[in-house]
């Protein structure tokens, strides 16, 4: 891990109530700076140890120093060549754990939201925004791959008409990673931003969380998609369900809803105004989880599985859920990289 999650410990500790050995090693700016996590070293861990269980967050690498990425997938890497066990499985996270899962999720009409999109170039993407904001006028725009809402934007039209907006009209921007971050750009200026960063409109104030942005990788030379575009679903001032899994057994059900002026969960307790587990009695919330546990699982194995039924989920995994207009529960993200507990809190201190 990279400095300190508040639930690494309670991790080893169950891995040690379990019968098992556990060690935690912490990758620090000094221990990257020295050139510390060497091969030779990564190599002694492999064989001193059965597998690793990696707590770090993906976004937390964007914000780390080089050192931090470069240490972890070292051990990563000789741990594989090895043949130990690393957790999360890579398999997995293809299938669950990037923005494809839920635009493969779309399709689901129950739980799926319909107009949801990938895109693998930069002028599908500038076309396929304009036409859907024409249609919805609001949108939230995402890069493929990333977490902590870093380059995650909900867009919406200043003007409220239905035609297709030009490249001056202007529109009312969130970043999501900071929350509270609102500007007005027209769509041409946040197109060239989110397509190419800082370098293109140096004007875009970056908002709070790290002081930086790293735009989407423009994979126009290989078909690899880099954005997905979906509807904004402003019911989640209202809360974002979250269902928390081990395997197949649902563990806990979050109700999480921003922080005042916020449209975001994201950024942890500092940034979300209420966390807290649902009441096992609260017949709202105990029907869209035990649907979902029932119903919703069969559609992932369609969907993100290609029906097969035998795959192991996650040992530790989760679903967010946003009420749309009409009131239905639809699936607006999956989650395996690092997901937390909310019985873990109590160890970060006061919000």
């Amino acid at each position: 891990m990279y400095e300190n999650r508040y639930d690494t410990f309670a991790i080893a500790d169950g891995v040690q109530n379990s019968g098992g050995g556990c060690h935690v090693y912490q990758i620090r700016k000094s221990t990257c700076n020295e050139q510390e996590m060497t091969t030779d070293y990564a190599q002694q861990l492999a064989e001193r140890y059965a597998g690793v269980i990696v707590r770090i967050n993906p976004g937390c690498l964007q914000t780390a120093p080089p050192g931090v990425s470069r240490a972890l997938q070292t051990v990563i890497k000789h741990m594989r060549l090895a043949k130990r066990v690393v957790w999360p499985d890579r398999t997995l996270l293809r299938h669950l754990d990037d923005k494809l899962s839920t635009y493969m999720f779309s399709r689901s009409e129950t739980w799926g939201i319909s107009d949801t999109y990938v895109h693998h170039d930069a002028t599908a993407c500038i076309e396929s925004f304009r036409v859907s904001l024409g249609r919805t006028r609001s949108r939230v725009v995402k890069p493929i791959r990333g977490s902590c809402g870093e380059g995650v934007w909900v867009c919406v039209r200043c003007a409220i008409n239905t035609s297709v907006p030009d490249d001056d009209e202007s529109l009312f921007l969130m970043k999501i990673s900071a929350n509270d971050h609102i500007e007005r750009r027209t769509f041409h200026e946040f197109v060239e931003y989110f397509l190419h960063g800082t370098q293109r409109t140096p004007r875009h104030a970056s908002g709070r969380g790290g002081g930086h942005y790293k735009p989407p990788i423009d994979s126009t030379a290989a078909p690899t998609p880099f954005a997905l575009e979906q509807r904004y679903l402003p019911r989640i001032q209202n809360g974002e369900l979250r269902l928390v899994f081990v395997r197949d057994r649902l563990v806990e059900t979050l109700l999480r809803t921003p922080a005042p002026r916020g449209s975001s969960t994201i950024g942890g307790v500092s940034r979300t105004r209420f966390v807290a587990e649902c009441a096992p009695d609260d017949a709202v919330y105990r029907e869209v989880a035990h649907h979902f546990q029932i119903y919703g699982l069969r559609e992932m194995y369609r969907l993100l599985f290609d029906g097969i039924d035998s795959v192991v989920l996650p040992s530790l995994w989760c679903v967010d859920l946003i009420r749309d207009g009409d009131g239905a529960y639809k699936v607006c993200e999956f989650n395996c990289t690092c997901v937390g507990l909310l019985q873990f809190l109590a160890g970060c201190g006061p919000a």
